[in-house]
């Protein structure tokens, strides 16, 4: 069965240009804190009838809003990253195989903590690592 796909890697420099948009929000969001609005205070008090000092919390300001958004924000940066590399995978697929792709659901970037499993996961993608110029 021969796929309706051309390899085209438009798609990616589409993803990697969402990811920087993102990132200015993000900077955007991150510019308009003010350190001082985000700073626990703490005060101190001295007893002169015991000679005792006093530490407490004055203030515990409320932060959550604003770094959830940037949370949000930063996984969507990370998202259309992590995107780009299945975007790129499944086009280098497409390319070394001519267009004849099996299993087109199963092709992503492989992500693995050891190196073994890296290079399965990259033998079964097609062979999409192969050296420029490889036949």
């Amino acid at each position: 069965m021969s796929s309706a796909y051309e390899a085209d890697f438009q798609s990616c420099w589409a993803k990697i240009e969402r990811a920087k948009e993102h990132a200015e929000a993000l900077s955007e969001v991150a510019s308009q804190l003010h350190p001082q609005e985000f700073r626990t205070r703490v005060g101190i008090k001295f007893d002169l009838a015991s000679g005792e000092h006093s530490v407490f919390v004055n203030l515990v300001p409320e932060t959550g809003s604003v770094f959830r958004k940037m949370s949000v924000i930063f996984g969507d940066v990370l998202h259309n990253l992590r995107s780009t590399l299945d975007h790129l995978v499944f086009q280098l697929a497409l390319r070394n195989t001519n267009d004849r792709l099996r299993d087109e659901r199963s092709i992503q970037f492989p992500i693995e903590s050891e190196e073994s499993r890296f290079q399965r996961r990259c033998t079964h993608s097609v062979g999409c690592f192969k050296e420029v110029g490889e036949t």
